[in-house]
């Protein structure tokens, strides 16, 4: 393997693990200060990513640009 292979997959794993992380970070805040269990959690996140999708395949926007649309 190519070291742009390479540090594609790295790159990758990181983005990966930083969502896992938000996630997690969401999570923890929640239960952690509101004393709530949000179990809606992950179908909010499922719901940012189908928009995203779809906003890349309709109008051809990058997905990184649609995230602050996404935000409100």
């Amino acid at each position: 393997m190519d070291l742009p292979g390479i540090l594609q997959i790295i790159l990758y794993g990181l983005l990966k693990g930083s969502v896992y992380g938000i996630i997690g970070l969401g999570m923890a805040l929640l239960g952690g200060v509101a004393r709530l269990i949000n179990v809606a959690h992950g179908w909010f996140v499922i719901l940012g990513a189908y928009i995203t999708y779809w906003l890349f395949k309709i109008y051809n926007l990058d997905p990184m640009l649609s995230i602050p649309l996404i935000f409100f």
